[in-house]
């Protein structure tokens, strides 16, 4: 009988959980989809861009998740063999592209060049370059770095068009896109949850201003501007965090 009693006041604390959170779901579901619903409300109309962008990045499913910060030989051969798609961080220093995450660290002693060599298949892979530093060269040091960037996808028979080359300056972008390299505009990111329509109209000036001074292959950013790049920039294909049909890769962390 005891037993019987324990297995009737489990079932009983068991459905009043599931009830529990059944309501607490239902709760969720609709603050959730009244937040989106206001967030919706809340971006103002603002007239369509113009798109002198050159063809976009094309990937499959299958290759549309690329793995983040990529900076140490140790983690590239830890990663090749499960992620085609790869993100590296470079500044352009005397002459070579070092690897590493400037300003916040300071560039290692490896080279780019010493990377592409240590894959075992170069040719199953994309590339994902962060130019840390591109906003930093002057004229003559962009040209250069160009330069030698294309003198390294050479040597290691890559195709230009399997490197992507981002920054936050997009004027600088567009020698490499007439090289023929991929390259990103990394757009900053607004306020998700508290912008203001006078802020997001700024945010879109912008955006607007820095394609007007390039041509760029894709957009690039945080997973939060999705939705703004959805709404206003509906015609470029965006890479960040997330999964949606204007998305076109993935970045993700692993430790």
């Amino acid at each position: 009988m005891k037993n019987g009693k324990h297995f009737r006041t489990l079932f009983i604390t068991e459905n009043i959980i599931i009830a529990a959170l059944i309501a607490l779901c239902c709760i969720n579901y609709k603050f959730i989809t009244r937040s989106v619903a206001r967030f919706a409300c809340s971006m103002p109309e603002l007239p369509a861009p113009e798109n002198n962008s050159p063809s976009g990045i094309e990937v499959s499913y299958a290759d549309a998740v690329w793995i983040h910060k990529v900076n140490t030989v140790e983690k590239l051969r830890s990663v090749q063999d499960r992620f085609s798609g790869i993100e590296m961080d470079v500044a352009y220093i005397d002459g070579r592209f070092f690897m590493g995450h400037w300003p916040e660290e300071q560039p290692s002693g490896l080279v780019l060049d010493s990377m592409l060599g240590a894959l075992s298949d170069i040719s199953r892979h994309r590339f994902w370059i962060d130019f840390k530093n591109l906003a930093d060269l002057d004229e003559t040091e962009a040209r250069a770095a160009l330069d030698t960037l294309s003198a390294i996808t050479a040597r290691h028979g890559l195709p230009r068009e399997r490197m992507i080359i981002e920054s936050t300056t997009p004027q600088k972008l567009t020698a490499f896109t007439d090289a023929g390299f991929k390259t990103s505009y990394w757009i900053p990111s607004p306020r998700i949850n508290y912008a203001t329509t006078d802020e997001i109209a700024g945010w879109y000036e912008k955006v607007v201003a820095g394609l007007k001074q390039t041509r760029v292959s894709t957009l690039s950013g945080n997973y939060q501007c999705l939705p703004y790049v959805m709404r206003y920039f509906p015609e470029h294909t965006f890479m960040a965090f997330g999964l949606n049909s204007n998305l076109k890769v993935i970045l993700i962390d692993e430790k």
